[in-house]
Order: structure tokens, then sequence, then C-alpha cells
């Protein structure tokens, strides 16, 4: 068995050409094998025909098997299977013809002409069913024309029934043999690929659940880097108004105490009079309009945070793109400063079906690019429409271009170093991530002079799944 092994792995070794599928390798394994053993088939036939004094007959199988493992030789140099196994096949099915009719005919040759069928067999198996049916009707054909030349054949005298029976007994066991014993090694060896594809598989699918988990810590990382950065700035935001609160009730309390000294002691027309009490009122009533438009300020603050992170709404909704933009566009208002202007060119887009948290956070991210290209003052521009059933976001600066070189690897997760610091770029990687989770497509340009676009690609339908 272990001989056996070593011969199938030496002859898979030797006949395999470059980019062979498995299957390919297979197949050329087990037709050299198949043409190996059946050669080797061929010594007791001719010993046997040889001892009854056939030498003619004993010549074929002898001559079979020297042609058969000349063509062996052959395959290993070309490894052109179609050319081997059609060029074997002839000589499977013309051989026993002519042994058969050597030895007699049909029946005093123990039907030898039983071997031919092998030739159809090996095609079938290794060529397919629509040449195998060519060569089956080749063999019909052969089969005809060897009964009606049997008939002209001299009948054979001094032929015993112990040998016609051996011959009979030899022929049909032997034949039954190969293509039983070929047809198990091939079911063996397919079982042995599908286990080896079935593990594979398993592999394959762990390694993509690994995937999935990475991507998702990758998702949570970045968003939790862009809630870090917004932090600085929403506290900017809120400050500022915070501040004025604390100015106008400040105010707001010195003015109540002057009116309470002015009404303790004294009359009430003569507090109406006292000009100090009308300043007091008007300031506590100014400062009462600043209070409540700081509150405001601070309430649009967080709706628009909010709004931003859909934390309180199921993640798989029908979203406006529009007001995930804009969202996104106030909450880095601090960003932007005064040096940078938004140009808005919304068009008529429908809700989606989205994630809208995860698409503010792609918005955001290509909103932070773009204020890191832009050096000083300059223009971000954002575009929407629809074209051919999908619903497109197109946000374009005018500052430095991205180059080709970085282009070629801006959606990949890098690494870069600052003051002896490595840290991982996952921005545009997870951006990209999240587009693609929802079926769509996020595609860059950059040119010198022009700046860059990004360019986000959504079903109208929304993501499958």
């Amino acid at each position: 068995m272990q001989t056996l092994k070593d011969l199938s792995s030496y002859i898979d070794r030797t006949v395999a050409a470059p980019g062979d599928s498995t299957e390919d390798r297979l197949r050329k394994r087990t037709f050299t094998l198949i043409l190996f053993f059946k050669s080797l088939c061929c010594a007791p036939w001719a010993l046997l025909y040889a001892a009854l004094s056939l030498s003619v007959a004993a010549l074929l199988p002898l001559s079979y098997a020297g042609t058969m493992l000349l063509g062996i030789a052959v395959f290993f140099f070309t490894k052109n299977l179609v050319v081997f196994v059609r060029v074997s096949s002839f000589f499977m099915l013309l051989v026993p013809v002519l042994l058969q009719l050597q030895l007699g005919g049909f029946a005093a040759s123990g039907a030898v002409m039983i071997w031919s069928i092998l030739a159809p067999l090996a095609v079938l198996v290794f060529r397919g069913v629509g040449e195998a049916r060519y060569w089956f009707a080749g063999f019909v054909l052969t089969v005809l024309a060897a009964c009606v030349a049997e008939q002209y054949l001299a009948p054979v005298v001094d032929r015993q029934a112990w040998q016609i029976s051996l011959f009979f007994a030899m022929n049909v066991g032997a034949v039954g043999t190969i293509v039983f014993g070929t047809i198990q090694y091939f079911v063996d060896q397919v079982r042995k690929e599908q286990e080896t594809i079935r593990q594979q598989n398993e592999t394959l699918e762990s390694t993509l659940s690994q995937l999935r988990d990475m991507q998702h810590q990758l998702i949570l990382k970045e968003k939790m880097a862009t809630l870090g950065n917004l932090a600085a700035g929403i506290a900017h935001e809120i400050n500022t108004p915070i501040g004025a609160v604390r100015g106008a009730v400040d105010v707001c309390i010195r003015c109540l105490k002057n009116v309470v000294e002015l009404v303790s002691g004294h009359a009430p027309q003569d507090i109406v009079d006292n000009p100090q009490y009308e300043k007091s009122l008007q300031l506590m009533q100014r400062n009462g309009s600043v209070i409540t438009e700081a509150t405001e300020r601070i309430a649009t603050i967080v709706s628009n945070l909010k709004d931003f992170a859909r934390l309180d709404e199921a993640e798989l909704q029908e979203a406006d793109l529009h007001a995930g933009l804009d969202t996104t566009l106030t909450l880095m208002q601090h960003e932007f400063g005064d040096g940078i202007r938004i140009n808005r060119e919304y068009g008529q887009i429908p809700s989606i079906p989205c994630s809208p948290n995860q698409l503010n956070q792609v918005f955001m991210s290509l909103f932070s690019r773009a204020v890191e290209a832009i050096d000083g003052a300059g223009t971000i521009t954002i575009r929407t429409l629809v074209e051919a059933g999908n619903v497109i976001i197109v946000i374009g600066d005018d500052g430095q271009e991205i180059s080709k070189n970085r282009l070629a690897t801006l959606f990949d997760l890098g690494f870069s170093a600052d003051d002896s610091r490595i840290s991982m770029n996952t921005s545009m990687p997870s951006a990209y991530n999240i587009v693609r989770s929802h079926d769509g497509e996020l595609s860059v340009m950059s040119q010198s002079g022009k700046g860059t676009e990004f360019t986000v690609r959504l079903p109208v339908s929304g993501r499958r799944g």
C-alpha cells in the first residue's frame, strides 16, 4: 500500500503542469496509474499464449504493453492529458479486436474483445460525456465489424474447453477488476478532495468570522475616536452659551439685589419713578433673552449630537441623508472656522434604509480629511443626486491633492509615525467598510490644482442585510 502511495505521489509530481487544478491533477494521476497496471496485466496473457504455442497472439499484448509504457514516458514530458487519453484509448479499442481475430473469434478467444470497452469508459471518466458518446459508437461499430469478420475466419479445432474457459475467466475477471478498482480509487480520491475542501471551507468560515469581528471592532474604534474628536468641539460650542448664561445670571442677580434694596422702605410710586429701578428691569429683561438664546443653542447642540449618534433608535431605518450631512456639519463647525466655506448643492434624493449613525461617521471622516487638505481658506462642496438606482453623495474640497501612491492604499489599514509614536490609520478604511456594508461604493479622485472628491454611492433600496 505504501509503495502504491509513493508511486501515486511520484506520478502526481511528474505529470502535473503549472496551473493545473486539483481535479486536473487527479485525472492525470489516475489515468496514468490505470495504464501502468493495465500494461503489467499484459504479461500473464502473453505468457499464457506463448505456453499454448500462440506466438503471434503473445506478441500483441506485449506490443501493447510496450506502447503504453512508451506513451506514459512521453506523457511525463508533454503533460498533455487530452492527447494521451485519445491515443491510449485508440489502442485500447483496437488491440483486443486484433487479438480476438488472431485467436479465432469471440468464443475461441474467451471474449478478449471485452477489453475494448475500457476505451469509451476511459474517455467518459477523463474527457466527459460528450466525447465518450463517439467512442462508444466506435466500440459498437468495432464489435459489429469483428462479428462480420469472424464469419470468414477458419474454425479453431485444437482449442480445448478448459482453455476457452480459462480465457473467459481471465478476461472477464481482469476487466471487471480494473473497472471496479478504477471506480473505487476515483471515488476515494474524490472523497479525500471533498474532505480537504470541507476543511478549507471551515477554515475560511472561521477566518471570515474573525474578519467580521475585526471589522466591527474597527468601526467601533473609529466611532469612539470620532466621538472623542467631537468632545473638544462640543465643549467649545457649549462653553460659549454657558459663559453667556453665567454672565446674564450674574447681571440678573445684581439687578434683582438692587430692586430688593429699592423696594425695602420706599413707597411704590417712589420705586416706579426711580431710574435705577427701570434700568434694573431692562437689564434683567435683556439678559433673560440672552439666557433663552443660550439655552436654545445648547439644546440645538445636544439635539444635533443625538441625531449624529442616533443612540436611541434602531440601527437600520429610513433616514434622510441631507439631515445627516447637516447635523455632521453643525457639529464640526468649530473645525471649519471662518476660513472654510461650505457649499451645499443638494438635489432631490429619497430617504433610504441605512444605519444613520454609521453613515454620519463616514461623513465626519470625509469632512475631517477635507479640513486637513485645506491650508487656510478654502471651500468644501457637497453635491447629492440620484443616478441609476443609487443615491450619490459627492464631498469635494479645493485643498491639496492626494498623491497617486497614497490613493492606491487610501482605504487600506496603515500606520503612521509621529514623534517616535506609531499609530494606526483607521479613518478611511473604516469609512470604506461602512459604505461596503451598505452594499455601496466609496471612491476617490484627486487632481493637482483641483483638489479631491470622494463619491459615496448607496442603493436606493438599501443594504440587503
